[in-house]
């Protein structure tokens, strides 16, 4: 039995990175979440960023221009004029609480990509009763341990940029410690260094944390990686994951 709930569910999580940002109806938008739900992904990887008057929007930028040609930031519009914004061609950008409701059987793994959206995040999953549903995701562990904190519950997250490099240097000197986190999710590789070797994910699970590898887009490399024993993979193609 593993430390938290959402880890509970499934012995290999399967998730799709943006909802499978590789397919054509475009990144972490309803469409791409319920292609992904069709292929048969119970588990969604997700940004999101708050706008000026604290609702929580699934999107990757604040600055939009990438997605939607636009100059304009997330965090300096009001829900509303979200709403009408038009990314990817023609979809709008989903509410954290849209995912929620249109998917109650998807757990969620969140990137909070800004200090301001920790309140509202912690408003939703606490409005929605969602603290077996979610883990918390961001590069920054200080933010991740705020957002925890704030919730007050036991509440599955991962480690940041801060934490990855803890448990490597404990990895180098071969000493082994029981981490409150529930996962470290890892690139193959970073700053040169190769991490997902068959050591150091060993290390980490005897460290108590699930191993997840992101953003896996070739299927010779997903079935090195399951015979390695990470603990899931993140994808932006659903069906490679699935084939």
């Amino acid at each position: 039995m593993q430390k938290y709930k959402y880890l509970d569910q499934v012995k290999f999580m399967e998730f799709a990175h943006r909802g499978g940002a590789g397919k054509k109806c475009g990144e972490n938008t309803l469409e791409a979440f319920k292609a992904a739900f069709d292929t048969g992904f119970r588990n969604f990887e997700l940004d999101i960023q708050a706008s000026s008057d604290g609702q929580v929007f699934v999107c990757h930028d604040n600055n939009l221009k990438r997605l939607s040609g636009e100059n304009l930031f997330l965090s300096k519009l009001t829900a509303h004029e979200v709403k009408f914004l038009r990314v990817n061609g023609n979809k709008s950008i989903p509410l954290l609480t849209e995912l929620l409701e249109e998917f109650p059987e998807v757990q969620l793994n969140i990137d909070a990509k800004a200090w301001r959206v920790v309140n509202p995040l912690c408003k939703v999953i606490s409005a929605t009763r969602s603290y077996d549903r979610v883990c918390i995701a961001s590069f920054n562990d200080f933010r991740t341990d705020v957002i925890v904190r704030k919730l007050n519950r036991p509440v599955c997250y991962g480690l940041g940029v801060y934490g990855v490099s803890y448990l490597y240097l404990n990895f180098l000197m071969n000493v082994k410690r029981n981490f409150r986190a529930g996962c470290v999710q890892l690139p193959i590789q970073r700053f040169g260094i190769k991490l997902l070797n068959r050591e150091f994910i060993k290390f980490a699970q005897d460290c108590g944390l699930c191993v997840h590898a992101w953003t896996i887009n070739n299927r010779e490399t997903i079935n090195q990686l399951i015979g390695l024993g990470v603990d899931g993979i993140m994808t932006d193609n659903c069906e490679l994951l699935k084939e």
